[in-house]
């Protein structure tokens, strides 16, 4: 069985930890521009996505049998 001394051991180390230094300062992170984007904050006045574009396509007929399910259901549904 192969054993290592102190000197391959200490070097194994700082090689681990050299290792180590070079990851933590590749992924230090940038200072956010925000804290909620402003996309999100026109959610609830604009909408999550663009209905207009195609509200016509999504909706459908009324007739007696039965009520259509809305374009915002259908589109919510498709994008799940």
């Amino acid at each position: 069985m192969y054993q290592i001394d102190d000197v391959e051991a200490a070097s194994l180390l700082y090689i681990l930890y050299k290792r180590r230094q070079r990851r933590t300062k590749t992924k230090t992170l940038q200072p956010r521009r925000y804290w909620v984007h402003p996309l999100n904050l026109k959610r609830p006045s604009e909408g999550q996505f663009q209905l207009s574009l195609v509200q016509q396509d999504l909706t459908k007929q009324l007739t007696c049998l039965r009520v259509p399910i809305s374009p915002e259901e259908r589109l919510t549904v498709t994008l799940r």
